[in-house]
């Protein structure tokens, strides 16, 4: 009972997987909320792409690639990132929650960003 508590006090206090019954529940809760998090950066990915290519066509210009390329950049950060955070929790049953969580949040941030430069290219 004691890890279930302490993974309440470290996970987002928002993240429902805090309120699962057992370790493996939250794990594979938090792995579920990361996947959906992803997935909808995934769309919003697809859908800036084809905003900048439009904009591409119309002013050209070669935005594209360097949109490309700090996406790709970010990945790498938002990886390292995480996993950073869930290093602190290294042998632990709690790291896989810490690690999907941080990945969630960040994603989800992401994928805000993302929508809103996709907004900004309609313009």
């Amino acid at each position: 009972m004691i890890g279930l508590w302490l993974a309440a006090q470290v996970v987002d206090a928002q993240n429902p997987c805090v309120t699962q019954r057992n370790q493996m529940e939250m794990n594979d809760c938090s792995r579920r909320n990361y996947d959906a998090a992803n997935t909808d950066l995934n769309r919003t990915w697809r859908i800036l792409l084809v905003e900048v290519r439009k904009f591409d066509r119309e002013q050209e210009h070669a935005t594209y690639p360097g949109v490309v390329s700090a996406q790709r950049d970010w990945l790498k950060f938002r990886d390292s990132e995480c996993k950073a955070e869930a290093d602190q929790y290294f042998g632990a049953s709690l790291r896989p929650v810490v690690l999907f969580d941080c990945l969630r949040r960040v994603t989800s941030a992401r994928t805000k960003e993302l929508n809103d430069l996709a907004e900004e290219y309609r313009r």
